[in-house]
C-alpha cells in the first residue's frame, strides 16, 4: 500500500466517522469520492459497505429503540431489489465516470442540503418506493444510498433522534445488501480486505466520538460543518479525476 494514500484514506475515514456518529448518516457521502480514486469504484464499495454494516452494529441498539419501522420497511426492501441492478452497471462502465458521477452527485445533494429544500411526497407509497429504489440503486453503482433517502428522511415530522434511527438501520441494510451484490460480480480485489483492517477500528473510534457530541452540540452548525466537508472532498475528488 502507498503511503500517502493509506494516509489520505485514514483521514477521510477519521472525517466520515465523525460525520456518522452525530447524524447517522454522511459516511459514506464522504468516503465513496475519494476511496474510488484510490483504490478503484469497485474496491471503494466493498470498503465502504464493510464500514458501514460493522459501523452500524455500533449503533444500532441505541436505535433500535426509536425507529419508525412503518417508514423505514418499503425503503428498505425497495432498495435491497435495486442494489444489485447498481452492482451490474458498476462492472460495464468506465471507472473515471463512475469516479466523476459519484462525486458530481455528493456535490448536488449538498447544495440541496445547503439550501434547505427537501421533498413533500412522504407517506405517499410511490415515492418511497421510489426513493428507495433511486437508493439502492446508487448504493449498487457508487456505495452511496443516502441523497434520496436522506432528503426523505429530513422531511418527515419525525425528531432529530428518531430520524437518525431510520438512518442507521437503513444503511445497515443496504450497506449489507450492497456487500454481498458487489462481492458477486467478482471484480473486487480481495487483497484489499487488508484496507479494511486499518480503516476500520480508526472509523469505529470517530463515529463514537461523533456520538458524544450528538447530544451537546447545535445541530444546525453540525450540519454546515458536515456539508462544507463533504463539498471540499468531492470538489478535489472530481479535480483529482
Amino acid at each position: 500500500m502507498d503511503t500517502h494514500e493509506l494516509i489520505a484514506a485514514l483521514c477521510v475515514v477519521s472525517i466520515a466517522g465523525l460525520i456518522r456518529g452525530f447524524a447517522g448518516f454522511g459516511a459514506a457521502l464522504a468516503m465513496a469520492p475519494p476511496l474510488s480514486i484510490i483504490y478503484g469504484p469497485t474496491n471503494a464499495i466493498m470498503i465502504i459497505a464493510i464500514i458501514e454494516v460493522i459501523g452500524s452494529l455500533q449503533l444500532l441498539p441505541g436505535a433500535l429503540r426509536v425507529v419508525n419501522w412503518r417508514s423505514l420497511m418499503p425503503l428498505g426492501l425497495s432498495a435491497c431489489i435495486t442494489i444489485p441492478l447498481g452492482s451490474y452497471t458498476i462492472s460495464i462502465l468506465d471507472p473515471v465516470l463512475i469516479q466523476q458521477s459519484i462525486a458530481v452527485i455528493v456535490l448536488a445533494f449538498c447544495f440541496v442540503m445547503l439550501t434547505g429544500w427537501s421533498p413533500s411526497g412522504q407517506g405517499n407509497i410511490y415515492a418511497t418506493v421510489g426513493t428507495g429504489a433511486l437508493s439502492g440503486f446508487l448504493a449498487g453503482s457508487s456505495g452511496m444510498a443516502g441523497p434520496p433517502v436522506i432528503l426523505y428522511f429530513l422531511s418527515s415530522t419525525d425528531v432529530a433522534q428518531k430520524a437518525r434511527a431510520n438512518f442507521i438501520i437503513f444503511f445497515a441494510i443496504t450497506g449489507f445488501v450492497t456487500l454481498i451484490s458487489i462481492l458477486s460480480i467478482g471484480q473486487v480485489d480481495k487483497s484489499n480486505l487488508s484496507v479494511v483492517l486499518i480503516l476500520c477500528p480508526l472509523f469505529l473510534i470517530f463515529t463514537w466520538l461523533g456520538t458524544r457530541f450528538f447530544s451537546r452540540a447545535s445541530t444546525k452548525i453540525f450540519r454546515h460543518i458536515a456539508l462544507i466537508l463533504l463539498i471540499s472532498i468531492s470538489t478535489l475528488s472530481l479535480l483529482k479525476t
